[in-house]
């Protein structure tokens, strides 16, 4: 988890280093420019200011699927999830957790993952108790934040009393309903 919240800041910094390189990079275009194409130190500063955002951007692409990797690894994180995240192609986040001897977890293969990686946004899961029960629970903000399991009073609990959850099965369609 240490490991995924280091690379997680490392992405997010170089993120902002990127954009802080593209003004950069315009800016030094600019200045040619307006030198008339002549200015051989103006010519020198833009490609260098390029060459910087390109490297940083190859950076970020290498934290990227470092990310994807950690993210599904111990999270569970879909590979739809992970493409829209970081624009990863699924085949090439397949390939990535194959080579990292990560296995591969299908959406319909539920896993039961570490509490302390729960949802804190009022997503329902199941929560498998110390008790050796297993519970719908979410999390709640505000005031009272905390977990809640409906079927105890009062309902709010301790995360302490849960030792791993998964997310909530998707439920069967419908007759006369599509199934995604």
């Amino acid at each position: 988890m240490d490991t995924y919240k280091t690379v997680k800041a490392q992405y997010e910094n170089s993120k902002l280093r990127l954009k802080e390189l593209t003004v950069l990079a315009d800016q030094a275009d600019h200045a040619w420019y307006m030198s008339g194409f002549d200015d051989g130190e103006e010519y020198k500063k833009m490609m260098e200011t390029e060459k910087n955002a390109k490297d940083e951007h190859k950076h970020i692409r290498a934290l990227a699927y470092e990310l994807a990797v950690l993210e599904h690894k111990e999270f569970g994180t879909s590979l739809t999830k992970l493409f829209k995240e970081y624009g990863i192609a699924v085949a090439s986040i397949r390939k990535l957790l194959t080579k990292n001897g990560v296995a591969y977890m299908s959406p319909t293969l539920m896993q039961w993952l570490p509490i302390n990686s729960a949802p804190k946004d009022g997503t329902k899961f199941l929560a498998l108790m110390r008790t050796s029960n297993i519970e719908i629970a979410f999390h709640t903000n505000g005031e009272y934040g905390g977990f809640r399991v409906d079927a105890y009073a009062p309902p709010m609990i301790n995360e302490d009393w849960m030792e791993y959850w998964m997310p909530l099965p998707k439920p069967p369609a419908l007759e006369g309903e599509k199934d995604d």
